[in-house]
């Protein structure tokens, strides 16, 4: 496999990240960097580009074989992480993708390939792409500051280019991230449960934030009661037919 030089750069960067770290208390033992979750190739082909964001893994990623073996001091280190991110979804992904693959299916995308949808989707991390014991919420300040390579972040985003981006996050984390995205709709039927599901824009760039609630994107929602928040956030936009992909857009 012969990556472009941006990306197998970028990989590059996360797997020194994650060589310089690894030996910190708090990140979880026999681990690898979790640049993303899914078949990046398979997204990039898709017709509509679509991303789910959270903060960082979940340690529970580790408490099963996940991810094939990769040798991150190898020559072809970069090669072989790709090809084990790739194959996440193919082989026991962890369940906490459940919520967040029946709001992508409302957009004819999935993280699953067997699914029959026009496009397949990844997932990406904020604050680090490495396995935390326990995970970012519960981490002290200092050791968040230790872990954190939101500028990673933002390459890999910006590299990603998504027409499309569902984030699970408290309203602080969403301000940090994305202070040029205004909100176009709130879904009233998540109001009233007392969460939020929320519509934003920028530019050509549409985002879905969503509470994550008792650690769940989504969380308290039932599977109806989801179906009908983001069907009312659509509206005549179903599918996301209406968005273009601008290639040379930065988002920050």
């Amino acid at each position: 496999m012969s990556l472009a030089p941006d990306w197998n750069n970028l990989i590059c960067e996360y797997i020194s990240d994650f060589l310089n770290k690894q030996t910190l208390p708090y990140v979880v033992s026999q681990s690898i960097p979790i640049v993303w979750f899914g078949n990046i190739d398979k997204y990039k082909a898709s017709p509509k580009k679509i991303v789910t964001i959270g903060l960082n893994p979940s340690l529970n990623e580790f408490s099963e074989s996940r991810f094939g073996t990769v040798d991150l001091t190898a020559n072809d280190a970069a090669d072989e992480l790709t090809n084990t991110l790739n194959l996440y979804f193919s082989y026991n992904p962890y369940k906490w993708f459940n919520n967040f693959e029946k709001a992508l299916n409302q957009l004819d995308t999935s993280y699953y390939e067997n699914k029959n949808k026009e496009n397949i989707a990844v997932h990406i991390d904020i604050y680090s792409a490495i396995a935390t014991n326990p995970t970012w919420g519960g981490l002290y300040e200092y050791q968040q500051n230790e872990i954190q390579r939101i500028d990673l972040f933002k390459k890999l985003l910006n590299l990603l280019n998504p027409d499309v981006i569902i984030f699970s996050a408290n309203r602080a984390v969403f301000e940090q991230v994305f202070p040029d995205f205004n909100i176009i709709k709130s879904a009233s039927c998540v109001t009233k449960k007392g969460l939020f599901l929320k519509k934003y824009q920028y530019k050509d760039k549409i985002l879905f934030n969503v509470r994550n609630f008792r650690g769940q994107p989504f969380g308290g929602l039932t599977d109806y009661e989801l179906q009908e928040a983001m069907q009312e956030l659509l509206g005549d936009d179903n599918n996301t037919s209406n968005y273009t992909c601008d290639s040379d857009l930065k988002l920050w």
